[in-house]
């Protein structure tokens, strides 16, 4: 069932346009209740910001101590190094020759290259 109503009485139900909303309308309960949502996100990003500030720290901390390791781990290398060179003396670098050489790797040839190639005929030598 539907109420119809007339022009008059849905002039009274919309109230008259007022001015805009201060601080001062409201009671110190009602201002808690309106900032309640932006101060919990603030103390949520506050508590966020410093676990992430720890986290870096931490993180600052484990950087630092391993460049410190590192450093040292290289000094003790580098003197081992000059120990030992200073104890066999100088040392006459051996000459390369093919049989010291590093092997290198022969080349892969594909089943069809190897095919392609045997239809080729071999190529002569001239007599001397």
């Amino acid at each position: 069932m539907r109420i119809s109503r007339t022009p008059e009485q849905l002039a009274a139900l919309k109230g008259d346009k007022g001015d805009p909303f201060t601080w001062a309308d409201f009671t110190p309960t009602q201002i808690e209740i309106l900032k309640k949502p932006a101060t919990e996100a603030a103390d949520l990003a506050n508590t966020a910001a410093k676990k992430a500030d720890t986290a870096a720290n931490e993180v600052r901390e484990q950087a630092q101590k391993l460049a410190d390791t590192s450093s040292e781990a290289v000094k003790t290398c580098n003197a081992a190094t000059q120990a030992s060179k200073a104890a066999t003396g100088p040392q006459k670098q051996p000459q390369r020759t093919p049989a010291t050489l590093p092997r290198q790797p022969m080349p892969s040839v594909s089943l069809q290259n190897r095919a392609a190639n045997a239809s080729k005929p071999c190529p002569t030598v001239p007599n001397r």
